[in-house]
């Protein structure tokens, strides 16, 4: 049993690390279509890069996940993350302004970015289970803090002083986080010799995606998640060019967004107490529902009061539902493959459903105006609640009581 001790210092460890990776993420994935508008690309050029982008993370997420079991400590391979994420936004700031050198430079930071925070998400879940303390949700709502104070500041600041530090600040909080990194636990993946029992042969990297896809609710898993992403992220991506639309700056985009990322910390510090009484497949509907307020507020009114009240609560059902899915991903999945289960399901839904819909929400901005995702959006919402409400008997495990990582 590990000592009370060891796990609030890990738990401190892990809240500390998601507070700094979700201070880096909000500055290069929340401001990067703003940012390249900057610098002088159009509303398709930036659907394309983010896309790419997400694709090339999807490409690389599966072969992270399997390494992590198989080959390579999860804690190292988040340190030699760190050192190609400072060393790409080092070369960024100048690369960027040109087309193959900004494709370049965004797709491979998100290689390293993006998988960054799903193999986080996949070993606080595995830590969970021999530590107590070391809670999910609670952890997680750090990183929605972190977001959340970053928003406010970067959005105040390049309103005022430009995107001239847009790469440089992101360099400096991802080195910060390694040595917090160290304080975290080392352990053998699951999938290796050393700790699978006697005779039994690790996995090999096709029959891990063999296992998981052999499975009817892991299937459907990735349909659910993928859709819910295509209908969260036409708005969520393109949230700045909306702001700018109805005649708001960069400064209020950052406060929006800060909004709603203070009250997804709130609802996850939250959660630990009233989630815990409900099922996953309960908490799913939910989200659901109250995911199609945002889209169906947002086209009643272009206040921006209306903004505000449309991003607290999405963001409400974004705390919701991210907990869920990473449960949800895990018990469907393969112990001996437990981070490539729970990594690639978070990766492959949110990559192929935010990539999909930056594609469709480009197009829509550059031919009737950015206000139009906002019916792409809702769309996506009623479709997604159509299949949810078919087949949610078959997505969650049938001692699904309650959700667990809260």
């Amino acid at each position: 049993m590990i000592s009370l001790h060891r796990q609030k210092l890990h738990r401190m460890a892990f809240s500390g690390v998601y507070f700094l990776y979700f201070c880096g993420y909000s500055i290069f994935a929340s401001f990067l279509v703003p940012y390249l508008v900057e610098c002088g690309y159009n509303g398709a050029w930036c659907g394309t890069v983010t896309s790419l982008s997400l694709v090339v993370s999807l490409l690389v997420q599966p072969a992270a996940g399997y390494i992590t079991d198989s080959r390579i400590p999860l804690r190292n391979y988040l340190i030699l993350s760190i050192a190609a994420i400072f060393f790409l936004s080092i070369v960024g700031q100048r690369g960027i302004r040109q087309p193959i050198g900004c494709l370049i430079i965004c797709t491979t930071l998100a290689a390293f970015a993006y998988p960054f925070g799903q193999l986080l998400d996949a070993w606080t879940d595995e830590i969970h289970k021999t530590e107590e303390l070391v809670v999910y949700s609670r952890i997680r709502a750090w990183g929605s803090l972190g977001y959340a104070l970053t928003s406010i500041w970067f959005g105040w600041m390049v309103s005022r002083a430009g995107y001239n530090g847009y790469f440089g600040i992101q360099a400096m909080i991802f080195c910060s986080i390694l040595p917090l990194l160290l304080l975290l636990p080392f352990a053998l993946p699951n999938n290796s010799k050393e700790s699978l029992s006697t005779g039994k042969e690790p996995l090999l990297f096709t029959a891990s995606f063999s296992i998981l896809l052999k499975k009817k609710n892991y299937r459907l898993l990735l349909i659910l998640f993928t859709l819910y992403w295509m209908s969260h992220r036409p708005i969520g991506s393109y949230l700045a060019l909306i702001v700018r639309e109805r005649g708001g700056s960069d400064g209020l985009y950052g406060a929006v967004c800060a909004a709603g990322a203070a009250t997804e910390c709130l609802i996850l510090f939250a959660s630990v107490r009233f989630m815990k009484h409900f099922s996953s497949k309960g908490m799913m509907s939910a989200v659901l529902v109250i995911g199609l307020l945002r889209p169906g507020l947002m086209l009643l009114s272009k206040s921006v009061s209306i903004l505000f009240a449309a991003q607290i609560i999405q963001s409400m059902a974004f705390a919701i539902f991210y907990p869920v899915s990473v449960q949800a991903f895990s018990d469907a999945g393969d112990g001996r493959i437990h981070n490539f289960s729970v990594a690639a399901g978070l990766t492959t839904t949110s990559v192929i459903g935010t990539a999909s819909a930056n594609l469709l929400s480009g197009k829509c901005c550059d031919l009737f105006g950015a206000e139009s995702v906002i019916w792409l959006s809702a769309g996506f919402c009623i479709a997604n609640i159509v299949f949810y409400s078919y087949v949610k008997g078959a997505m969650f495990s049938s001692n699904d009581s309650c959700v667990r990582l809260v």
